[in-house]
């Protein structure tokens, strides 16, 4: 189960429903401990691997799925001429089953998203249609998430200073000074909402990566990727809106929001796992635009993870193109080439943080 869903990720399914999952798992691990089929180590060890935080970040919610055992049965064999019990579909093993489901839905409250849904009561088809509500209700959530943003005439209020090219923007400074300022005017509502209301701008987490000497991580999109007509074949920075995981409550440290947003997303989309520490840098924003960008330095001091990046061809998942032909360049040489010189070359967050030199 767990190598057909990593399978999948980098392909263009957008959503995947498991029919027993991870947390599946889990539940068989328990009852054959309590059978005496697995060892106490042999169970903290599979649980362990089971659990580990880059499989549970692919599952966003879990359905726990109950019944009596004797409604069960009562379905098994409604259509049997003659009833019948197998070596788990028996009162016994499906109590059993229940209990253990019981425990293990304690024991791993904290590591997955569970909703429990009982099916004793009522008929099949009407559960089944009211299973397949909440199934949508959560792909609305999980497909129009809630976001931060804040009122433009907030923004309007900062001063940004003009680059020589790419948006306008804030040093680290006057950036964090912003931040800080920007805490009582936030709100948190759904993308679609915010993709047509010029009162508001979306906040977008970047990610600048380096090499340990300064060399910017240029990423080439493919060629067929529909985002290379509107802000370039080339960008310098991965990242992503600040989700609704996130309230935007009074004392919200935002910076910290930020930091923790686009440590995450680097080490997803570049499957990396070596400490990282991104730095503030600044903030852009054009006036006429409806997104700003957050940018954040993220150093890579591993030799070996650097040398792999520059021969690796990059996937996003879902609906974006592979990046290919990426490579570490020195800010010089990323100016002084022709094919990254102009808007169709490199999109106007990146030109702004390449051309303005130290925050």
């Amino acid at each position: 189960m767990l190598a057909e869903v990593l399978a999948t990720v980098d392909t263009e399914t957008d959503l995947l429903i498991l029919d027993r999952g991870v947390f599946d798992a889990l539940m068989w691990l328990e009852l054959q401990f309590r059978r005496g089929q697995v060892t106490q180590e042999e169970k903290d060890i599979f649980s362990k691997f089971v659990t580990l935080d880059r499989w549970r970040r692919l599952i966003d919610l879990t359905f726990v799925v109950k019944v009596e055992p004797e409604v069960a049965m009562e379905r098994e064999n409604a259509t049997r001429i003659i009833p019948k019990q197998g070596s788990l579909m028996n009162t016994t093993a499906l109590a059993e089953i229940n209990e253990v489901l019981d425990a293990v839905s304690g024991d791993f409250a904290d590591n997955f998203t569970l909703r429990e849904f009982e099916t004793t009561n009522g008929k099949v088809i009407p559960n089944n249609a009211r299973l397949v509500g909440m199934l949508l209700d959560a792909f609305e959530s999980w497909a129009d998430q809630e976001i931060l943003a804040v009122r433009r005439t907030k923004l309007m209020e900062l001063s940004f200073n003009a680059a020589e090219s790419g948006a306008p923007l804030l040093g680290k400074a006057a950036a964090t000074r912003a931040l800080d300022e920007l805490v009582p005017s936030l709100t948190l509502r759904k993308r679609s909402t915010l993709e047509t209301d010029n009162e508001y701008v979306q906040l977008v987490s970047c990610g600048f990566l380096q090499d340990k000497d300064g060399r910017f991580f240029v990423l080439k999109r493919a060629e067929k990727d529909d985002k290379v007509r509107a802000h370039g074949l080339y960008t310098l920075w991965k990242g992503c809106h600040l989700e609704s995981a996130i309230a935007p409550v009074d004392g919200t440290d935002l910076i910290a929001i930020a930091t923790s947003a686009v440590k995450r997303r680097v080490s997803e989309e570049f499957h990396l796992a070596v400490p990282l520490a991104p730095k503030l840098w600044g903030i852009a924003w054009d006036a006429s635009e409806n997104h700003a960008a957050l940018m954040f330095d993220v150093r890579i001091h591993e030799a070996e993870a650097i040398r792999h990046m520059g021969q690796k061809e990059f996937k996003r998942q879902g609906r974006f193109q592979a990046h290919k032909g990426s490579s570490f360049r020195s800010a010089s040489d990323i100016l002084a080439s022709p094919e990254l010189a102009d808007e169709s070359g490199l999109e106007p967050w990146s030109r702004a943080r390449i051309s303005s030199g130290a925050p």
